[in-house]
């Protein structure tokens, strides 16, 4: 007994040591655990998941349809494919009963990634980038014009001045009605970036399509948005909301500002630019806006005012070249 003691004695601070350790493992398990999941983008850099988004693909599957307008216990009316109400009772049974072909149509109807859908892909909306190239997005929105009055347009950017974080703060945002479900609208939504608002060529390009927007009957409202949402949304990564107590898309705002003044206005224009050196930013984004007009893209409204805007922007322009 007495040797069992001393052995007992000696081990002792080695028996602590390991208890210590496996604390410190145990804890730092659980911090893992709680910690948002961080993964690699294609670039290289460093990107926190989105862990609000739905993981299975029935989670997924409810979610897309809530986020456009349809409750889970309505899938069943509005998409049809033997989905009954007890089917769809709980993300279990659901999934039992999806198939390929229910998730592709599902895609197809939302315009959304397949991919994602199935699990294999964070990636939801498509975000098409038509910087440089308005002719592209007039193209694009002549697809539409048969049926123009079932669209709803935004043109986001970030809540706060972004000038020099080279991180994408504006969006064209077309909102398309596809269905109703007592009375209320079910969209279809469509993504046009990707906008720096602080460099003065994407600014240029973007106004561009703004005044394309109001050429063919668009008619887009501005809003100020979150930088952290319109990044994801920029990437495709953040699922839409839908706000059923006053039908439409939920949009957490700070103000609502004007497009027309965006497009038509020197000062307003240049708001947010960044001047750069000498102000060659100011004056870039300038002779930008007059070489597009004289394409043809900023004569929008038709009202025979055109010529007295491009006579401010000139006058504007001549300001700071002295």
């Amino acid at each position: 007994m007495h040797d069992l003691v001393k052995w007992i004695s000696q081990a002792e601070p080695v028996l602590s040591a390991i208890s210590a350790g496996i604390a410190i493992v145990l804890a730092l398990w659980g911090v893992a655990k709680a910690a948002p999941k961080v993964v690699k983008n294609f670039t290289g850099r460093t990107k926190q998941a989105t862990s609000h988004l739905p993981y299975t693909v029935a989670q997924r599957f409810v979610a897309l349809f809530e986020s456009h307008g349809v409750k889970r216990n309505q899938i069943t009316g509005f998409f049809g494919h033997d989905l009954t109400i007890g089917k769809l009772a709980t993300d279990e049974e659901l999934t039992n009963h999806l198939t390929p072909e229910i998730l592709k149509d599902a895609a197809l109807l939302f315009g959304v990634n397949q991919d994602w859908l199935e699990g294999a892909s964070e990636t939801i909306y498509e975000v098409k980038d038509f910087y440089k190239h308005p002719e592209d997005f007039e193209y694009f929105l002549q697809h539409f014009l048969n049926r123009k009055d079932k669209f709803f347009c935004y043109v986001l950017n970030a809540q706060y001045e972004t000038a020099k974080n080279n991180q994408y703060d504006g969006i064209i945002l077309l909102e398309e009605t596809i269905a109703e479900i007592n009375g209320r609208p079910v969209y279809r939504y469509h993504f046009c970036g990707k906008w720096l608002m602080g460099y003065w060529k994407s600014r240029g390009y973007l106004a561009a399509c703004c005044a394309l927007l109001f050429k063919y009957g668009f008619h887009p409202i501005g809003k100020n948005v979150s930088q952290t949402w319109l990044v994801e949304v920029t990437n495709g990564t953040q699922l839409m909301q839908y706000d059923y107590e006053s039908p439409g898309l939920a949009l957490t705002h700070t103000a609502t500002w004007y497009v027309d003044e965006f497009i038509e206005k020197p000062d307003r224009y240049l708001q947010g630019v960044d001047p750069e050196m000498d102000k060659f930013g100011f004056k870039a984004a300038l002779s930008l806006w007059l070489e597009l007009s004289q394409k043809g893209y900023m004569d929008c409204f038709n009202d025979g005012t055109h010529q007295k805007l491009i006579h401010t922007f000139k006058k504007k322009l001549l300001e700071l070249n002295k």
